[in-house]
């Protein structure tokens, strides 16, 4: 597969990749004791694709806590 191709596909392309942020948020919404929504499958979503396998799926992982623009913030928004 040329490299073009395998930077454009796959899970960690595209839409794909939307499903995986979507996903490591709703993780770290499933650990926060107020949260909104339960999904015991994100983590494992996650964590079985490569591109997003080192991605923070519980608020302890976050650096900045609920600061972070990306995993704080608008990861609640998503979760």
């Amino acid at each position: 597969m040329p490299a073009r191709a395998a930077l454009t596909s796959g899970v960690a392309a595209g839409v794909g990749r939307t499903a995986l942020l979507v996903a490591a948020a709703r993780a770290i919404e499933t650990h926060r004791p107020d949260a909104l929504a339960r999904d015991p499958l994100a983590a494992r979503f996650v964590r079985a694709a490569p591109a997003s396998a080192d991605w923070p799926v519980h608020p302890d992982q976050v650096p900045d806590g609920l600061a972070d623009p990306l995993w704080g913030r608008l990861g609640r928004y998503f979760g």
